[in-house]
């Protein structure tokens, strides 16, 4: 991984701890541009998309993320959360609230059983999502 890459990676995890999603937004726009074959890059768009209530774009990389790695069980989970999110009735997302995600260990009860075990050991990543670990 190159200087620029981690600094930019730095900055993202930043943002994210600042739940500044428009920032962290731009980070994982140049990240994934520079990773582009990397799931967790793509992963962590989508999950940046999600918390600005950007489904649409949301489900697009985390879907990215599953093509890449078919069996990313944290991408799956949250493609299913950010499914049933955007077809919940929510005729404009972008004048909903933010959605907070679930805990780990006390998430929703429609969604919880839906989440596999292993994502729920997982850390969160700063700003409420998952940041695999390497």
């Amino acid at each position: 991984m190159t200087t620029r890459t981690q600094q930019l990676l730095a900055n993202a995890k930043q943002a994210i701890s600042a739940q500044d999603w428009l920032r962290a937004r731009l980070f994982m726009e140049e990240l994934t541009h520079l990773l582009p074959d990397d799931p967790s890059m793509a992963y962590n768009r989508g999950l940046v998309y999600w918390k600005l209530n950007e489904y649409d774009n949301a489900e697009a990389w985390l879907r990215r993320a599953l093509e890449l790695k078919p069996d990313f069980a944290q991408a799956q989970a949250a493609l299913k959360f950010v499914q049933e999110l955007s077809g919940a009735g929510m005729a404009d997302a972008a004048d909903a609230p933010p959605v907070a995600p679930p805990a780990p260990r006390a998430a929703s009860p429609t969604v919880s059983q839906d989440i596999p075990a292993a994502i729920q050991e997982e850390e969160w990543f700063l700003g409420g999502g998952f940041w695999p670990r390497t």
